[in-house]
């Protein structure tokens, strides 16, 4: 089960075998992130709490 609050402050990460646990305002937001690692399976994060991040508009969720 996911904590919905460290996913969206960005401590968080989620398997994508488990993108069934995340809000549907998360698939339509430009901060949801999807990261591939060499070494571990696919993920997704928020990246809204991203210092570089792509712009200032507030999320849906918040």
């Amino acid at each position: 089960m996911i904590n919905l609050e460290d996913f969206r402050a960005g401590l968080q990460g989620l398997p994508c075998s488990c993108a069934d646990e995340l809000p549907d305002c998360c698939f339509r937001c430009s901060y949801l992130v999807y990261q591939e690692a060499s070494c571990l399976l696919p993920y997704y994060f928020c990246g809204y709490n991203l210092p570089d991040r792509i712009n200032q508009d507030r999320p849906a969720c918040l």
